[in-house]
């Protein structure tokens, strides 16, 4: 996998200079030199770390979304059938004498 600095000596530029054409900016590059870099750039199949900038910017732009199982299937679960139960949601309720509920329950 190349990196930036491999797209840099192959170009016959800085690092800081390949960043700048692969990222439009923050600074011009001259016409000759920009089409150096997106030669290098596609001879090395160059392609821009996501992970590497994330952590460097300390955003990743991703957006989480938790939602909730439904409780009666839903639109992921039509037509799946019963779902076999995880043994600590199958002994969640159960006391240590295997009684679920009830007045064994209430005791405790």
């Amino acid at each position: 996998m190349a990196t930036r600095l491999d797209v840099a000596r192959l170009a016959g530029t800085s690092p800081s200079v390949v960043s700048y054409v692969v990222n439009n900016g923050p600074r011009s590059v001259a016409p000759a030199t920009r089409e150096r870099v997106l030669a290098a750039v596609r001879a090395l199949d160059y392609r821009p770390n996501g992970v590497a900038r994330s952590l460097r910017m300390r955003h990743t732009m991703t957006l989480g979304l938790v939602v909730p199982e439904p409780a009666h299937g839903g639109p992921q679960g039509a037509g799946a059938g019963p779902r076999p139960v995880p043994r600590g949601e199958r002994d969640a309720g159960r006391d240590r004498a295997g009684v679920t509920g009830g007045a064994a329950a209430a005791a405790c």
